[in-house]
């Protein structure tokens, strides 16, 4: 097997990880950024927040409500969203925003499946378009290692003894 079939292997084999594992993990996140919302990754400081959406889903979708959009400001800290959670209901997406070095700023939306959509990037610069293209790219580029960085992170967080009761805590707390 050559080395690039290798990469290519590992590739899938992550990309199954992130999809299973993609609820807990955007649960995670979302305590996760509430406690260190800046974070230091590939020598950039990167500061990210959830935006102005939640979204939820029921796993138990025959008790009641199957599915539930919060937006607005606060929407990850109002008062419904705390009783989504504690009724069970998972994040099935979030807007969130993320600034670089603290300048550059982006949106995008995630779901479990961590596939990034609606991605739209702040430039306050005059730059050519051509420019503007390769920097969007490089952005989208980062914004991916963000989030396969604090993907690594929550692996390595659960794969702790004290994952599950830290999150139990985190949810009843609110």
């Amino acid at each position: 097997m050559n080395s690039a079939t290798k990469e290519l292997e590992k590739y899938h084999l992550y990309s199954q990880a992130k999809s299973f594992l993609g609820r807990e993990f955007m649960l995670w996140l979302w305590k996760h950024i509430e406690d260190a919302p800046v974070h230091d990754i590939e020598g950039k400081q990167v500061e990210i927040w959830l935006q102005d959406k939640v979204n939820y889903t029921n796993p138990n979708r025959h008790k009641g409500v199957t599915k539930m959009a919060i937006q607005g400001e606060e929407s990850a800290s109002n008062e419904i969203s705390r009783l989504a959670l504690k009724l069970g209901m998972q994040p099935s997406e979030y807007r969130i925003g993320m600034r670089i070095n603290g300048q550059t700023e982006m949106v995008f939306s995630m779901t479990p499946s961590l596939s990034i959509k609606s991605w739209k990037l702040s430039i306050h610069d005059e730059i050519s378009d051509d420019d503007k293209t390769m920097e969007e790219f490089d952005y989208m580029v980062l914004t991916d290692d963000v989030i396969t960085s604090l993907f690594d992170t929550f692996l390595q967080k659960k794969s702790g003894t004290d994952f599950l009761p830290e999150v139990s805590k985190w949810i009843r707390s609110r």
